[in-house]
């Protein structure tokens, strides 16, 4: 190429791209980012990729490149779209690499035109899939292909055959994959029609190429030479790719599958093939040939599998389905997964299948599909074939075959494998790991279990009395027995447990607990840890479901207890762990009963804590004590300690285990919580964590914020005072009110609590940036968040008046424009109701506070409205009045009537004219509190929200601050008989006040408010 050409600085950079070399890497990519909006650009990669005669490493540089830049510019509306004359002319290239002999270039050609026909075909290339089809069934392209060229003039030796077949059926796989994932309606329709006619040819291929290898394999195998493993490899991998093909067609392109001649011959022949699972033992493990099958395999399973996922009814009705149940479950039977030996169940790929068996019975065991309707049907509705298939389905389902099918499950797969001890004894935490993970679909014990689990659903009445003489034939078996035997039992134990909540009326577990449990958990030694790890095992499935009468729990928690010793085996100690977090974390728990245990159970965390090494065991520990101290409260204060000089280590070990910090702090705000106030003394250690957590400089603090606020937030509500370390905190706080969402939230709420907390020094230092925060909030906000902005902003009026500091407040307050905003929404008026009455309290509150201060306020501030306002005292009681039956509280409605009793000492005409609505408000809210009953002194508390706590000090301080608050302190018809009386005598006295102004009222109002002010 020329060095100076387009084509070769391209690929120049595409070799520096890929350089290990930094300082050649980054000017290389950046040139290439900057490129890959160019015209022209992606046709030079696909000229590139196409040049046999280039280096290979180049060559597929250029269509991995290519292929990226597929996915990001190929689509009409992409920014910097590829233009229709370069797509045609990479298009036209395309299928040239079907003569390609590099396995790699043709996979990564294969999925970059799969990706272009996602969006061209059939559109902008309508011959793709037919132009496949023949060179996949003929070996050889049309005429008019560009591999010609291809394939002579860049010295390429001509193609055979068998490669362009393959490399074409690869190809034809991933574009009826990419095709089969488009989910709009035209898309699937398109499919639908396209699909019989592929599914027909490939079958025509399929079937053969199985035929042949069938027929060859044997004599393969009596003398075995390169050149025929070569052959019968190249067989089997056609056979893979035509099964991957027909299983999305079947599954996503053809409907009613079970009555097409072609499927339905396809879904019995391939479970013949099935049985040559029977030859991979005999192939040698390194083989291509063994890999091959084994996708086949694999491949035949995830077939049935997703027609049962996805055409349940169909996949029952076809014929020889049953057929293929009967296949896998008689492997299942005959295998020996389950236990600890040698052979097939070392075999990862046979576990594979193993599973794919299991799944296939559980999906017809238990299955919504497969439920009767809740009405009658007619007999031309579709559900007759529903009653079909479960009849088919009632013919399988024998008790004599639940019957074998459970004992089978227990005694070979919920067994413990060979695999699975040398795990427990070569890492205890990650063997504890994975019994805790749910991977059922990839587990063959774990797939066993949720098998047994849904056959004892369906079938109670015969799996019960079954599992019930298991355990009376293991119940015997002592530590002296083989390790078989003792398998035996725990996986007989296991079923106990897994079907606990359908046993429990079958067994006394209570009395087998005492009686057989209790004395079996004290027997140390060898491999009987199986059971003592069991029997933990098996109290977290029993407690929770038994009532507390029917259950001896202090015998329950003596034994847990008693499996936390040190000297103990760690899996079964940690088995202890998680089982005891069930036990506590129930409806039934009794703290009291559960108080003598503590000391032990505290000290054993503490002591597992330090004994395991993987974070995400002690994370466990860590959400477990959790849970105990939740549940404890205050009675875990005198282990609180012990908790916490654990913590400090912890942390500095778990700088980057984000999810363990988070349960740290998680903990701690439990410790807080159930300390109340003598959590004082953990602030040392907890200030500088909340300080970490919530740093938005901090990159951590994504992970972090939210326990992070929570433990900031229980620490203010349940301290008894505020030093300068967690004052000190507050400006950490401001910077989160531009978030959206719970933290700017609890923010929020953390400042009402420091406002209570300490009220004179927290006002005195941060009113000023605290409302300039607000400032910046309200206004455009949805309802939700003006109603917690105009909460913490009430909280403070309400923190500023009790520590008399309500004129520097305010002052603050205007310079900050707080006050401004806040008269501007009622001025406005746009708000919802319910959101400015929120607004209007604000200013209801400072006016009973101090009027005087509230009407120079309004007069200031109108000064300063956009535009000017010269009466905003009289606009704000006409909002009052206008929208107080939108004020549904008690507390507010009565701040609301004194707001009006305050303003009614004037003889301004603005006030006078809206007398009568007024009064009229006035006696609504007299006449509401003498039919409640109750004394207008009552102060009716607002709802508490989620995170709120009745025991905390916070409460009890905000408890305290109501009690001096005017609305609480203040008897409503006294308060309004004396401004009524001011009133009248500035407005000459009750003669002229009754003519002049009570006379062009209702004469029902004033007579209903005289007599209630009586």
């Amino acid at each position: 190429m020329d060095s100076s050409s387009p084509r070769s600085q391209i690929a120049s950079a595409l070799l520096d791209a890929s350089s290990p070399v930094p300082d050649a890497r980054a000017p290389a990519e950046a040139k290439l980012a900057q490129w890959e909006i160019m015209p022209g650009y992606h046709a030079e990669l696909m000229a590139i990729a196409s040049d046999a005669m280039q280096d290979f490493r180049l060559r597929a540089l250029a269509i991995i490149t290519l292929k990226n830049g597929i996915e990001k510019y190929w689509r009409k509306t992409a920014t910097n779209a590829i233009q229709p004359a370069e797509k045609d002319a990479i298009r036209s290239k395309f299928l040239g690499f079907l003569v390609e002999d590099q396995p790699q270039l043709i996979t990564q050609a294969a999925t970059a035109i799969s990706r272009v026909a996602r969006f061209d075909y059939p559109n902008d290339w309508p011959n793709l899939l037919e132009t496949l089809l023949d060179a996949v069934l003929h070996g050889q392209l049309p005429s008019s292909s560009s591999a010609s060229p291809h394939v002579f003039v860049n010295g390429h030796a001509a193609a055979s055959r068998e490669v362009v077949s393959h490399n074409a059926l690869l190809t034809l796989q991933r574009t009826v994959k990419e095709l089969c994932s488009k989910a709009l309606p035209a898309s699937r329709r398109r499919l639908e029609q396209l699909a019989p006619s592929i599914f027909t040819r490939i079958s025509s291929l399929y079937f053969p190429t199985v035929a042949a290898f069938t027929h060859r394999i044997p004599s393969w195998l009596a003398s075995p030479t390169p050149a025929g493993e070569h052959h019968l490899a190249q067989l089997l991998g056609t056979a893979v790719l035509c099964a991957k093909t027909q299983r999305r067609l079947i599954v996503q392109g053809i409907q009613r599958f079970h009555r097409v001649k072609d499927t339905s011959e396809f879904f019995g022949g391939v479970l013949d093939h099935l049985e040559l699972i029977e030859l991979r033992p005999r192939i040698p493990p390194t083989s291509r040939v063994h890999k091959h099958l084994t996708s086949l395999i694999l491949t035949i399973g995830k077939l049935y599998l997703d027609l049962q996922k996805h055409h349940l009814v169909q996949f029952v009705l076809c014929p020889r389905a049953m057929d293929v149940l009967a296949f896998y479950w008689g492997k299942i039977e005959t295998s020996t997964a389950g236990g600890p030996g040698g052979g097939a169940e070392q075999d990862g790929m046979y576990e594979r299948f193993l599973v794919q068996g299991l799944m296939l019975i559980k999906n017809v065991v238990k299955n919504p599909d497969l439920s009767p309707p809740q009405d009658d049907q007619s007999p031309d509705d579709p559900t007759t074939e529903l009653s079909q298939a479960r009849s088919l389905l009632a013919t399988l389902f024998t008790p004599s075959f639940i019957a074998s099918l459970c004992r089978v499950l227990v005694s070979q797969y919920l067994r413990l494998s060979r695999e699975d001890l040398e795990s427990w004894e070569d890492s205890p935490e990650s063997f504890v790991a994975e019994e805790e993970a749910d991977h059922w679909e990839f587990n063959v014990r774990a797939c066993a279990e949720k098998v047994f689990m849904d056959v004892v659903a369906q079938h109670q009445e015969t799996v019960a009395p079954l599992v019930i003489g298991m355990l009376g034939e293991v119940a015997d078996l002592g530590p002296s027995v083989d390790m078989p035997p003792l398998l035996l039992k725990d996986a007989v134990y296991a079923a106990v447990g897994w079907c606990a909540h359908r046993l429990y009326d079958a067994v006394d577990f209570n009395g087998w607990f005492r009686q057989k449990l209790a004395t079996e958990v004290q027997i140390q030694g060898g491999a009987w840890k199986l059971i003592r790890r069991r029997i933990a095992w098996l109290t977290g499935c029993w407690v929770p479901i038994k009532p507390s009468k029917e259950l001896d729990r202090g015998l329950v928690y003596s034994v847990l207890v008693s499996l936390l010793r040190t000297d103990d085996d760690l899996v079964v100690r940690l088995t202890a762990v998680q089982n005891i977090r069930l036990v506590v974390d129930d409806w039934d728990f009794d703290p009291e009963g559960f108080a003598p245990f503590l000391e032990g159970i505290v000290d054993s965390f503490v002591s597992l804590l330090g004994a395991v090494e993987e974070f995400d065991t002690k994370l466990r520990i860590l959400n477990c004590l959790t849970v105990i101290i939740e549940r404890m409260e205050t009675k875990i204060l005198p282990f609180a300690q012990r908790v916490v000089e654990v913590l400090p280590s912890l942390w500095a070990e778990s700088e980057s285990q984000n999810m363990f910090r988070c349960a740290m702090l998680v903990i701690l705000t439990k410790l807080v919580t159930s300390s109340r106030e003598q959590s004082m003394g953990l602030q040392p250690f907890v200030v500088p964590l909340i300080r970490h957590a919530v740093d938005k400089d901090e990159p951590q603090h994504v992970y972090l914020l939210e326990d992070g606020l929570d433990l900031w937030l229980a620490t203010t509500q349940n301290t008894s005072s505020c030093d300068a370390n967690l004052m000190g905190l507050i400006p950490q706080a401001l910077r989160l009110l531009d978030y959206d969402g719970e933290s700017s939230k609890k923010a929020l709420k953390i400042f009402e609590t420091y406002a209570v907390l300490d009220p004179a020094n927290f006002l005195q230092q941060y009113s000023f940036p605290v409302c300039s925060a607000l400032a910046t909030l309200v206004g455009d906000l949805k309802p939700e968040a003006a109603n917690i902005i105009t909460a913490s902003i009430d909280t403070l009026l309400q923190a500023a008046w009790s520590a008399s500091l309500l004129p520097q407040v305010l002052d603050v307050m205007v310079q900050t424009t707080l006050l401004d905003k806040v008269v501007q929404v009622v001025v406005l008026g746009e708000e919802v109701p319910w959101v400015l009455v929120g607004y209007l309290a604000l200013l209801a509150r400072v006016a009973i506070y101090d009027v005087s201060l509230f009407h120079h306020l309004c007069t200031l501030v109108g000064q300063r409205c956009n535009p000017p306002q010269a009466i905003i005292a009289p606009l704000v009681v006409s909002a009052i009045v206008d929208k107080m039956d939108a004020v549904g509280h008690p507390k507010r409605r009565k701040l609301f009537a004194m707001t009006l009793a305050t303003v009614l000492p004037t003889n301004h005409e603005s006030i006078i004219s809206q007398m009568g609505a007024i009064l009229a408000v006035l006696t609504e809210v007299l006449v509401e509190i003498r039919e409640a009953g109750n004394d207008s002194l009552v102060y009716w508390t607002e709802p508490r929200e989620d995170f709120d706590d009745e025991e905390t000090l916070d409460c009890t301080r905000r408890k305290a601050m109501m009690t001096r608050d005017p609305v609480y302190t203040t008897h409503l018809s006294q308060f309004v008989r004396t401004k009524l009386a001011e009133c009248e005598a500035i407005n000459g006295g009750a003669e002229a006040f009754a003519r002049n102004v009570l006379g062009n009222i209702d004469p029902t109002i004033v007579k209903l408010l005289q007599d209630n002010l009586r």
